[in-house]
This record gives C-alpha cells, structure tokens and sequence, in this order.
C-alpha cells in the first residue's frame, strides 16, 4: 500500500473549520448579549426595589392627615442620580373607622400601592409594593403596621 503523503491542507477542510468558527462566534456573541441584557434588567429592579422601599419608608413617617391627602398620582421622576427612574401612587378605596378595643376608639386603615417605574417605558411599572398604614383615629399616631 502506497500512501502519498500530501502537504498542507484541502479547501473542504478549510471550509469546515471556517464554519465551526462562526458558530462558536455566534453562540459567544449571543451569550454576550443575554447576559449584558439581563444584568441591565436585574440592575433596574435592584433600584427599582430600593426607591420602593425608599418611598414606602417616606410614607411612614406621614401622619394621619397626611396620609389623607395622598390620592393617585400620575408618575413623578425621581431626583438625580435615580432621575430615569419615577414612581407613583395608587390609593383604592379605604377602610375607615374599624374598631380597636385597645384604643376605645377607632383606627384608621389605607392601602396605598406604590409603583416604579423606568421613564424609558412606563407602560408598566418595573415593581409595585402595596402598603398597609394603621393609624389611631385620636392623634394619628401609627397603631403598628
């Protein structure tokens, strides 16, 4: 058996390794892009979590009369660095005047929702938090939610 031993290599081969090249360059270039993408989404509802918790923490601190005067709101950018970022106020109807047996008196309860949103597309909030306040009918003091 004669075997002749040839230099170099065939157009077939290198049309194999070329093609093996571009789909590993493909698969990267798609791996870059998902992930890049969805470290912007996680990113966004990181700050997205944090300004939630940053207004529901405002709201706290707002006494019974106050908390009256919220009603829903249209979309309010936030101040620099998070001025991409707005939230809003979504008030349903409330329940007043349950009784509190420990109080002799009344109390007074409101859900307000809190919503974030990204200005580059508010079509739908990023996060929305709903909050509960309970306050004492008689001095507005929190009655411990």
């Amino acid at each position: 058996m004669f075997f002749k031993f040839r230099k170099g290599t065939s157009i077939v081969e290198v049309v194999v390794s070329i093609a093996l090249m571009a789909l590993l360059l493909l698969w990267s270039w798609n791996l870059y892009f998902n992930v890049s993408k969805n470290s912007v989404v996680t990113s966004d509802m990181e700050i997205a979590t944090h300004l939630a918790s940053d207004r529901t923490e405002y709201l706290k601190t707002l006494s019974k009369s106050d908390i009256d005067l919220i009603a829903t709101s249209s979309i309010t950018a936030f101040p620099p660095p998070y001025d991409s970022y707005g939230y809003k106020y979504v008030v349903p109807p409330t329940v007043n005047g349950s009784p509190n047996p420990e109080d002799n008196g009344k109390v007074y309860l409101k859900y307000i929702e809190v919503e974030i949103y990204s200005l580059n597309d508010t079509t739908k909030p990023l996060i929305s938090v709903w909050c509960n306040y309970l306050r004492k009918d008689s001095d507005g003091s929190n009655a411990g939610l």
